[in-house]
């Protein structure tokens, strides 16, 4: 290769897309998260442009053209137009086109949009100052392609890529001649790497929910002379989700509690470059704090104090959207003896938790109309599920039936091995 190139990857935008999983927000922090998706889409073309990309991979829908606002086809047209007027070249794999949701054909694209259609694969040349430096092989997302096959590359090509929409089951760089797979459909970003080249799903710019947590944003590319392909990751998303998990031990006061959290709390602000934040705390700990945390009304108070103390601000915010609390490993001994609701609740739990062999099915609690249709599958627990999920059922039992604090001197009852 007589030229390097640089380019950014980047997937669904989905513009349209709302946050997930919030179940209370107050005024002064929906407007940060009504502008996040537009805000990461639009710090992936600055890096195009203050990087100077030779061209940008685009992969999956920007948005819903039949439910997104006339905003969002505006703003992505604008974008287009930025890199335009700079000579960065765009080539665009979306969902598929045969579906009402794709781009619509009243609305022209930018002549510098290659756009490529789901009937075949389209090979498409591109050159830096008359030197071809890359082949792009692309085609949007066809529901009834099975596999990767068609995308193949001759020998001697200038670097191929290959441009597409759906999920790696198998290494598509073998057998293909294909040096980079641009793949979009996924939300999170993963990468595949081998001895015949590289395939990632660069996830979307901006996580949408807790499932989508970490740093979001796009790859920047870099091919050398000699064709050596290197992947760095560009954090774009102004909102991040994270999960984190705290252990406690359970002598802690109150105050010891709060200082904790406010020491977790200075470190996410310093790993996030002091920007917005969305946690979920996952509480590890043990005897009468695992069971006084686990009451509705003690962990409302702890929410609400982290709303407060890092929630309230319009810019730098740290918003609590739940407080979980890990099981405990034991209850005491006379919860299970007792001749009350709870008693012969947990009695019932801890044989399945014993006869391993006991089969646990929920089908007669189901509706006859499920047995042959689409939810039939809820009523099987599989086998490498079974252990938690019988954890999690006792729990569940003491969350609504058993006293809020248990005493500490009574002897334990191991839930997973009783």
């Amino acid at each position: 290769m007589a030229e390097g190139f640089k380019f950014i990857h980047a997937s669904d935008l989905h513009l349209d897309r709302p946050m997930q999983g919030l179940t209370e927000l107050p005024a002064h922090l929906k407007p940060a998260l009504t502008e996040a998706p537009y805000i990461a889409a639009s710090r992936v073309f600055d890096q195009a442009i203050a990087e100077l990309v030779d061209f940008v991979l685009l992969s999956g829908d920007p948005f819903d053209h039949q439910s997104a606002a006339p905003r969002a086809k505006t703003f992505l047209l604008s974008q287009f137009k930025r890199l335009a007027d700079r000579q960065i070249t765009i080539y665009w794999s979306s969902g598929d086109a045969s579906q009402p949701s794709s781009w619509p054909t009243a609305a022209e694209l930018p002549e510098n949009v290659v756009r490529f259609s789901c009937n075949d694969v389209e090979v498409v040349t591109h050159s830096k100052e008359g030197v071809p430096v890359a082949t792009i092989h692309g085609a949007c997302c066809d529901s009834r392609r099975e596999n990767f096959s068609p995308f193949f590359a001759d020998d001697g090509e200038p670097f191929p890529i290959a441009i597409s929409t759906g999920e790696i089951e198998a290494d598509p760089t073998e057998n293909s001649n294909i040096r980079y797979w641009a793949l979009g459909g996924q939300p999170v970003t993963t990468l595949l790497e081998t001895e015949h080249g590289m395939a990632s799903h660069p996830g979307t710019p901006q996580g949408r929910s807790i499932f989508e947590n970490g740093p979001c944003g796009c790859l920047l590319g870099r091919v050398t002379s000699k064709g050596e392909l290197h992947l760095n990751k560009i954090e774009t998303g102004p909102v991040r989700w994270l999960h984190q998990k705290v252990t406690i031990s359970e002598d802690v006061s109150d105050d010891k509690l709060k200082d904790i959290f406010s020491e977790r709390a200075m470190s996410i602000a310093n790993e996030t470059s002091g920007g917005n934040t969305l946690v979920q705390w996952h509480i590890l700990t043990t005897g009468e704090l695992n069971l006084n945390l686990r009451r509705i009304e003690r962990r409302k108070e702890l929410v609400d104090w982290l709303h407060a103390e890092f929630g309230s601000e319009t810019e730098n915010w740290l918003w609590t959207t739940d407080v979980l609390i890990e099981p405990p490993d034991s209850l005491p001994q006379e919860w299970y003896e007792e001749d009350t609701i709870l008693g012969e609740y947990l009695r019932a739990i801890q044989h399945y938790q014993k006869e391993e062999s006991a089969e646990v099915s929920l089908h007669h609690y189901l509706p006859s109309s499920t047995e042959n249709g689409s939810f039939f599958d809820i009523g099987v627990i599989a086998s490498e599920n079974r252990r938690e999920i019988l954890r999690q059922t006792v729990m569940l039992g003491v969350d609504y039936m058993g006293p809020s604090v248990t005493n500490g001197d009574r002897g334990p009852t191991k839930l997973e091995t009783p």
